[in-house]
């Protein structure tokens, strides 16, 4: 039988709900979820939320414990790799498609931009200096005027956040992060693009030390499948009054 349109929305809603909590760090890497407390929390039937969560498996954001249940699933190493390099061939395509043809307002809403991180730097709000952190990188792979260039770094902005904001975790220096944004497109403004890449390529580096403090997991894709030390049991929700 179909889904009605309420079930649909229903697993729409929950997939978000957990996704949005997942690339936010609210649910963290080992994080247990159990379908039932999920429900409740959300007031739906568990039909819509077992499908949600068959779907998150099948993107790769959870993953089947066995005897655990569903867990949110740690990037391995080689996937964290892969994201930090993308970033740098992403952004060095659009420094060198967009050099020498940026506007006076499009710098202004760069620097704009910065502010904001600036001042959710002051405020210790790590979600918004994240968001913030990513509309600068997106904005400046916009500037190059290729759609579709724009469109794959706007679809792997939420592996971005996540890795963002365990950068965040391993001590990351907030005021080191918004001087390097700065340099960047200072070098941009002065038309220095081989200046601009190199300094992107080290404000990934410096992305990448942060998320060895933070204890990002060793080894290949089999790190992926094992939660890392401190969340092998940690429930989605306190499950103890469900039982």
């Amino acid at each position: 039988m179909p889904d009605s349109g309420r079930e649909t929305s229903s697993r729409q809603r929950v997939y978000r709900y957990v996704k949005d909590g997942i690339v936010s760090n609210v649910f963290r890497p080992g994080t247990i979820i159990h379908e039932r407390d999920l429900a409740r929390e959300l007031g739906v039937s568990r039909t819509p939320v077992r499908e949600a969560l068959q779907s998150l498996q099948d993107d790769g954001w959870l993953t089947v414990m066995p005897r655990k249940g569903i867990m949110v699933r740690p990037l391995s190493r080689a996937e964290i790799e892969e994201v930090l390099q993308l970033r740098v061939i992403i952004g060095s395509a659009g420094i060198t498609l967009s050099a020498g043809r940026i506007s006076a307002g499009a710098f202004a809403h760069l620097r704009s931009l910065i502010a904001s991180q600036a001042a959710a730097a002051e405020a210790r709000d790590y979600l918004k200096f994240i968001e913030a952190d990513m509309q600068l990188h997106v904005a400046m792979v916009r500037l190059a005027g290729n759609r579709r260039l724009t469109c794959i770094a706007e679809d792997l902005l939420d592996n971005f956040r996540r890795i963002g904001l365990e950068a965040i975790r391993g001590e990351c220096n907030l005021a080191e992060v918004i001087a390097q944004h700065k340099a960047i497109v200072a070098a941009l403004e002065q038309e220095k693009a081989a200046t601009a890449k190199k300094l992107l390529e080290d404000h990934i580096e410096h992305s990448r030390q942060a998320l060895y403090k933070a204890g990002i997991p060793e080894g290949g894709d089999g790190a992926a499948n094992s939660p890392p030390p401190g969340f092998s049991d940690s429930p989605l929700f306190d499950a103890s009054e469900t039982r």
